[in-house]
């Protein structure tokens, strides 16, 4: 993976060269061009578990995930920082999985497809496939969760506050029981008096 971007600027290259010839066709002569093939098609067999079937790449990210994750644990029993991707209690395996579709496996293989022309369509809609199904399962983040019991909280206060808008006291002066009664009176239209003397209007 350290030269990753240089296996993948060498095979744009190629794609580059073998269209600007116009024939279409690989100039293989020259043993180093043989060399840069045999080296771009090991990589991309290397990188090649999101392009099988989904069955089978969900049991690489498995085993190579829980790999990361001994790592993590190892490296926090020694008190030191831990590697990214390798804390099992903070790290995604959706959105890891996503992301290394996205700037890693697909570049590469788009390039080598441009290089065989047709010969990669099937591994491409397979790779777009994984690709949308690791999507679909990533969790709602903690942030969306908060954020909509927030606005579920603020609505519900909004919600009191209407109710409380609907409701409106006044006080009747009774001259004979020389007393003040106030009266509230609530949203269903009963009336209901602060006072033991149960004066109702």
């Amino acid at each position: 993976m350290s030269k990753h971007m240089d296996h993948l600027a060498h095979l744009k290259t190629m794609v580059e060269t073998r269209n600007i010839s116009g024939n279409g066709l690989l100039d293989l002569e020259a043993y180093s061009e043989r060399i840069q093939v045999l080296q771009n098609l090991v990589h991309c067999a290397d990188l090649s578990n999101p392009t099988k079937p989904l069955d089978i790449y969900r049991q690489w990210t498995d085993r190579i995930m829980e790999e990361f994750f001994k790592q993590g644990d190892l490296e926090r029993q020694k008190g030191i920082d831990i590697s990214p991707m390798c804390d099992r209690h903070t790290a995604s395996i959706e959105r890891s999985q996503v992301g290394f579709i996205d700037y890693i496996v697909q570049p590469l293989w788009e390039t080598w497809a441009d290089l065989l022309q047709h010969e990669c369509r099937d591994i491409l809609d397979t790779l777009e496939d994984n690709r949308n199904w690791y999507q679909n399962m990533i969790p709602t983040s903690p942030i969306d969760i908060r954020s909509r019991q927030t606005k579920s909280l603020s609505m519900s206060e909004n919600d009191d506050e209407k109710e409380e808008r609907t409701r409106f006291s006044f006080t009747v002066t009774m001259d004979d029981a020389d007393s003040e009664v106030e009266t509230r009176v609530q949203p269903n239209g009963e009336s209901r008096d602060r006072r033991s003397n149960n004066v109702h209007l």
